[in-house]
């Protein structure tokens, strides 16, 4: 008798006929076969009594350095970007890795309890002891066999702002970190922001890492340093190797600009990743009435 590593019996399956059941055939880490026959059997067996089984959730945008502290050392009184940065600024000055550790670990599990087995986290490279990223890199193999985690080096306060910076991002990726970030609306000019999407890419071409930057976190219709990510991407051939987070400038800006940006974007294989549930809290904050949601218009990004 052949035993797989997993066969989870009983199982209804999207897209296949609701009064059907399926046996799904796992070996290898591998889907092996999805059948309506019952007589397979593994080391490990579940009897999903009916339900439906669907793929993981991944969750490509987190902060696990900051889990769980809100308030700490206090809340967020106007609701802005800028006050969220200067809260975190003050925490992060009495982190420990065993207390980030523990944090972390219990968000980890409440994630895998609702489905999500893949997260891309940030890790904060403005932190000079790189506390963040020791205990980041450290959660990712401690907790690998609950949730696949993958660790993006992020200049939390820009890769110019200090002279030291830059080094301490290229450090994280000595360290393990997967990714490279840039927060390049957050440097002090758009000069500046335009060098340090160069300098991102000049360290993941070294490391040959991938690229995960917070861009255009902003209202402000004039921040467009997403056209400079876009045209390194093409410059450096790396497509489908880069993402964007938040971009919620994008709302804002011109419709015919715009649109030429989102094209060249497809072309180039530049991910945009929304969030929505920080960002509609965060955005219109300096807006009278109406206030604007602020979301990057994935749907309009999605026609290109």
């Amino acid at each position: 008798m052949v035993e797989y590593d997993l066969v989870i019996k009983n199982a209804r399956i999207r897209g296949k006929p609701k009064d059907k059941l399926y046996t799904i055939v796992v070996e290898n880490d591998k889907i092996a076969k999805i059948t309506e026959e019952s007589n397979y059997h593994g080391k490990t067996e579940i009897d999903a009594r009916g339900f439906l089984v669907i793929p993981p959730f991944f969750n490509m945008h987190f902060h696990l350095d900051s889990v769980l502290t809100l308030g700490d050392p206090r809340f967020n009184e106007s609701g802005t970007l800028w006050e969220g940065i200067a809260i975190w600024a003050e925490r992060k000055k009495k982190l420990t890795i065993d207390e980030m550790l523990s944090r972390v670990e219990r968000a980890v599990k409440w994630m895998a309890v609702y489905g999500t087995l893949w997260l891309r986290t940030h890790a904060d490279t403005t932190e000079k002891t790189l506390t963040t990223v020791k205990g980041l890199v450290k959660a990712k193999e401690l907790f690998k066999d609950i949730i696949n985690i993958q660790v993006t080096a992020f200049p939390q306060d820009g890769i110019l702002t200090e002279p030291e910076n830059a080094e301490l991002l290229e450090k994280a990726l000595e360290l393990g970190a997967d990714n490279v970030g840039m927060i390049p609306h957050n440097e002090y000019t758009r000069f500046d922001g335009a060098r340090s999407v160069e300098i991102a890419f000049d360290l993941a071409q070294k490391y040959n890492k991938d690229i995960d930057g917070h861009v255009d976190e902003t209202d402000d219709p004039w921040s467009r340093n997403f056209e400079v990510v876009v045209r390194e991407t093409f410059r450096r051939k790396y497509h489908g190797r880069v993402a964007a987070g938040h971009v919620t400038a994008s709302h804002s800006w011109d419709p015919v600009y715009r649109n030429r940006i989102f094209g060249l974007a497809a072309q180039a294989g530049v991910s945009i990743v929304p969030n929505p549930l920080i960002n509609i809290h965060l955005q219109g904050r300096f807006d009278i009435y109406p206030k604007r949601r602020g979301m990057a218009p994935i749907r309009i990004a999605l026609e290109k």
